[in-house]
């Protein structure tokens, strides 16, 4: 939670967070968040197309197709904010973003595996995870915003980051999605 929503320097003059333990279990939460968001495709794909594939590759290619948007996301925030911040506040606002979709992984293992077991409830359980996905997305974007946002020019480029970084690639990724499952 602190890589979510502090954008302090320095907490404590002593304090260095990076240990290899942190970084195992974020990477263990950014792939189950991918596993996650894999499932739930999945799941939203057939439940509202008329595209019928195998489960275990359709699966397995949104999922993989959900970790290179995680990387993609990844290396454009830290070059974002490599270009319009210091180091510091772009590594910061590159770990509030892993501990986002480490959080996101945690709500929304719960949808995906019910998902899997309740095929009646699909609706429900796309609109509960659309739900917790627009949170994590907003608890980011809010942080991101508390690091950008100086003066009333800095909106503008604020504004094009959202178009940029945040809905066209939601875009590309549905387009995506429709695109690996049909080929099947």
């Amino acid at each position: 939670t602190h890589n979510l929503f502090s954008v302090r320097r320095r907490p404590n003059m002593f304090d260095d967070r990076s240990t290899m333990s942190e970084t195992r279990v974020l990477a263990s939460l950014i792939l189950l968040t991918c596993i996650s968001e894999g499932i739930l495709l999945f799941v939203g794909l057939t439940t509202f197309t008329n595209i019928v594939s195998d489960n275990f590759y359709s699966v397995l290619y949104l999922s993989m197709l959900a970790l290179g948007y995680y990387i993609v996301q990844y290396i454009a925030y830290r070059s974002v904010g490599y270009i319009f911040t210091t180091k510091k506040r772009a590594q910061m606002w590159a770990k509030g973003f892993s501990a986002s979709q480490a959080l996101l992984g945690l709500t929304i293992c719960a949808p995906a595996l019910f998902s899997l077991f309740i095929p009646s409830a699909h609706k429900l359980i796309l609109i509960v995870s659309v739900i917790l996905y627009l949170i994590a997305r907003i608890i980011f974007i809010f942080k991101g915003f508390r690091i950008f946002y100086h003066n009333l020019f800095s909106l503008v480029y604020f504004i094009l980051y959202l178009c940029t970084l945040e809905i066209i690639p939601l875009i590309l990724i549905y387009k995506a999605s429709l695109f690996l499952t049909s080929n099947l």
